[in-house]
């Protein structure tokens, strides 16, 4: 949480002299869970041996969207079956259906458009890996998400990122270098993945331990404020003038 962490930083600076707290979200581990890839494939129309690359998130300057059909693009012809799928919607959407048509890739990217949130974790059980190859996150939900199901990760190392992936759950490239990127996917396609090892990583970032955190804090600021009303109406009143 090293993004958040300077902005806590940054306001405590501001606050005079009053400390900021960091309330890290939660990701659901109850949906977001490593499933069957063959029954997800099934359920999305995806066929069994494809080697599926799946980005979620919007379809949006500054999420590295053109690097990714770049390295896709360079990274379909020494992997068989690859495919890659964008779910999404955003103000790129029809520029990049344009690009996939004029690169002739339209048999191997999918642009599956919006998907309601509690379909994301069939997508992501029905990937092989899950990219984010943006120019700036902050902590991104995707992220989690994806190593709740289970699934490696590729991404950039913006944000807090970084704090999240290990070399056990994923790899980090460079931001608009599709070269990286695609030799990056390439890797972590041809490598097995434990999905439990993956999981860990986010084993203890509940909703139920975020909402714990943000009740003690709240109570803290209740009792401070409670405290402060009492010193004030027990402090002697000023003589007249």
């Amino acid at each position: 949480m090293r993004r958040a962490e300077a902005l806590r930083r940054t306001l405590d600076g501001l606050g005079g002299g009053a400390p900021c707290t960091v309330l890290p979200n939660g990701v659901d581990l109850e949906r977001f869970v490593p499933g069957c890839a063959r029954d997800a494939r099934h359920a999305l129309g995806i066929a069994e041996e494809a080697r599926l690359i799946l980005y979620v998130g919007r379809l949006a300057d500054g999420k590295g969207l053109d690097t990714l059909l770049e390295a896709f693009g360079t990274l379909r012809t020494a992997v068989p079956h690859a495919l890659l799928a964008l779910v999404g919607s955003g103000p790129l959407q029809a520029r990049l259906e344009r690009r996939v048509l004029a690169d002739g890739m339209a048999r191997s990217v999918r642009l599956a458009g919006e998907a309601p949130h509690h379909a994301i974790p069939r997508w992501m059980q029905a990937a092989d890996v899950v990219v984010l190859p943006s120019e700036a996150e902050g902590m991104p939900n995707v992220v989690r998400e994806a190593l709740a199901c289970g699934r490696p990760v590729v991404a950039t190392p913006v944000g807090d990122v970084p704090d999240l992936l290990g070399v056990d759950a994923g790899l980090l490239v460079p931001p608009t270098s599709s070269g990286a990127l695609a030799e990056a996917l390439a890797t972590v396609l041809a490598r097995r993945w434990d999905p439990a090892r993956i999981r860990a990583h986010v084993s203890d970032m509940t909703w139920e331990r975020n909402a714990d955190a943000t009740a003690r804090f709240l109570a803290s600021v209740v009792e401070a404020a409670s405290a402060a009303d009492f010193r004030r109406s027990s402090a002697p009143e000023a003589p007249a003038a």
